[in-house]
């Protein structure tokens, strides 16, 4: 200790007896470092993780204005704009927002968006639930179907079971139990290979438009019980009636 002690009182010295070299070499790695920082912020942007949509550069934020300032937009007013829309080929709306995720060790706060479905057909994403049946509406869906979409850096690593069970925003909790006891504890449900999305559905309405997300099969998306899934058939479809919990469908997201 006392030798690096030394070299560093006589590095200080010699840097203070000539500050001119002293300040030109601190500007120059300053040079250095702030120029390979921004050459990797690049790279890695473009090139190591890219946006996870087609064609990034031709999507647009519209705000509307208060003062001059940049503010969000009334829902009225967004949806007289799609309606009245001659520029963009098509609009959706965004909001940020943050979750409580629990039911796991822990409550965790996760940084998400309220979106409506238009979002999946802008940026060509497909959600495939597990039944192979591409998950994409035409039409604007909001709370009359409550359903959230986790992105594969916050569920990689958790089995289905492992899950969280609830998601709780603005006071309401929304049910995210488990498949059901048949599937929970069962390894064999393979991840898809092109990333993926877990969707729950919340079937509190009897709806028949839920219902059809599970009516038609797809080989080669995954393998279940060692299964394709259509191989399974109308023996999915009765497993799923047997089941006393909420629907949890795993789907997968496919970038075209």
């Amino acid at each position: 200790m006392d030798t690096l002690w030394q070299d560093l009182c006589h590095g200080a010295r010699m840097l203070l007896k000539k500050p001119s070299i002293t300040l030109i070499a601190i500007i120059t790695l300053a040079l250095g470092i702030g120029a390979n920082t921004a050459i990797f912020s690049v790279v890695n942007a473009a090139l190591l993780n890219p946006f996870p949509c087609r064609d990034p550069d031709r999507l647009m934020i519209v705000q509307d204005t208060f003062k001059q300032e940049p503010t969000s937009v009334a829902f009225l007013n967004y949806l007289d704009w799609q309606q009245q829309n001659h520029v963009f080929e098509a609009m959706s709306a965004v909001q940020d927002r943050t979750f409580n995720l629990t039911g796991i060790d822990e409550p965790e706060q996760i940084n998400g968006a309220l979106v409506s479905a238009g979002v999946f057909t802008i940026c060509h994403v497909f959600a495939w639930n597990l039944w192979g049946e591409a998950t994409r509406s035409p039409r604007e869906a909001w709370i009359s179907e409550e359903l959230a979409v986790f992105s594969d850096g916050t569920w990689y690593g958790y089995g289905l079971h492992d899950l969280g069970k609830h998601l709780l925003m603005e006071r309401r909790l929304y049910s995210l139990e488990r498949l059901m006891k048949r599937l929970g504890r069962d390894p064999m449900i393979a991840y898809p290979a092109l990333g993926s999305f877990v969707k729950f559905i919340r079937e509190t309405y009897g709806s028949d438009k839920v219902k059809q997300l599970w009516q038609q099969g797809s080989p080669g998306i995954m393998r279940i019980f060692g299964k394709t899934l259509k191989d399974l058939g109308r023996e999915w479809h009765s497993v799923l009636e047997q089941a006393d919990a909420s629907r949890v469908e795993y789907v997968q997201r496919h970038l075209r």
